[in-house]
């Protein structure tokens, strides 16, 4: 439990990488927050790991202003 009382959020990978990152920071007892633009992958994850404390927010319209910003 070395994450506990802590929150991660992810953005916009909620498969892959992403979904094993938010497993594995819930499982230290990390309360993960992710945010992804399409439904069913995070309701995906949420399903699999249902005693994990994982909150899935979607809704993430376009991608473009988060890319916009980047070096």
């Amino acid at each position: 439990m070395r994450l506990k009382d802590r929150v991660a959020v992810i953005i916009g990978d909620a498969w892959g990488i992403g979904a094993g990152i938010a497993r594995c920071f819930a499982e230290e007892g990390a309360a993960v927050v992710i945010a992804d633009c399409t439904t069913s992958e995070p309701v995906r994850l949420k399903k699999r790991y249902p005693s994990l404390p994982i909150m899935v927010v979607v809704g993430i319209v376009s991608p473009a202003p988060a890319n916009r910003n980047r070096f």
